[in-house]
């Protein structure tokens, strides 16, 4: 074979390696935001490199005959050339080899635990100090100017409030705090340095917006009902 068109071959082969050993590095997609910045570029790096080091051996082994028929058994095809073969078995063949799967699985999972993927989170997680989430009448005033629109009904905006000790009152209050930590959520997608993390779980938040806004109907339908049923009991006599 041509010395250009080797080059030129492996090449190819190295970057369709890369590209595989990124995709399998990043599954699932919130690994990227599991850590620190400088853990999970250097890790990734570390991984992509090692499995292109196991592609030159894997290539170089795949030239000696005694070892090509070790890897390959009898239904090798000799006109393969060994990156080619190589890169099969290090992507979309990877299932097919038990021995290098387990290997590039135990490299991945070496790689993620340098990262601390997903450990920095729970570390983080682990620092923050607890506090009591509460709804201030501030809270209270600018929820019901965005939830008052009308999108989820006429009457969402009258059970908010900032503060309740029993009865309708206090389940009007754990639905104010509620509405709150979902309008947090909501104020966190439009903020920069969050972008990211919303575009790659786009599909999760989509569901929570679903999901929310059902509860949200429910929870309003039900509250009123209640408020209802408290104004006729103090009509009876």
């Amino acid at each position: 074979m041509d010395t250009n068109l080797t080059w030129l071959t492996y090449l190819a082969c190295a970057i369709l390696i890369a590209v595989y050993a990124w995709e399998r590095f990043n599954t699932p997609p919130s690994n990227r935001s599991s850590t620190l910045r400088r853990l999970y570029w250097s890790s990734c790096a570390g991984y992509v490199i090692t499995a292109l080091t196991l592609f030159g051996v894997l290539s170089a082994l795949l030239q000696v005959a005694a070892w090509r028929t070790a890897l390959l058994g009898a239904g090798d095809d000799p006109s393969l050339p060994p990156p080619l073969i190589a890169t099969l078995a290090m992507t979309t063949l990877l299932p097919s080899f038990p021995l290098l799967k387990h290997l590039d699985a135990w490299i991945l999972a070496t790689f993620l635990d340098w990262g601390s993927i997903p450990a920095e989170v729970k570390r983080r997680a682990a620092t923050l100090t607890p506090q009591s989430f509460t709804v201030t009448r501030e809270d209270a005033e600018r929820l019901r100017a965005t939830f008052g629109d009308g999108s989820y009904s006429d009457t969402l905006a009258t059970h908010l409030r900032e503060g309740g000790a029993e009865g309708l009152e206090k389940s009007q209050y754990r639905f104010t705090r509620v509405v709150k930590l979902y309008d947090c959520i909501r104020s966190l997608a439009g903020e920069p340095r969050y972008a990211r993390f919303f575009a790659e779980t786009a599909e999760e938040f989509a569901e929570l917006d679903r999901t929310m806004s059902a509860f949200l109907r429910r929870a309003d339908a039900s509250l009123a009902l209640a408020a209802r049923l408290l104004e006729l009991l103090a009509r009876l006599p």
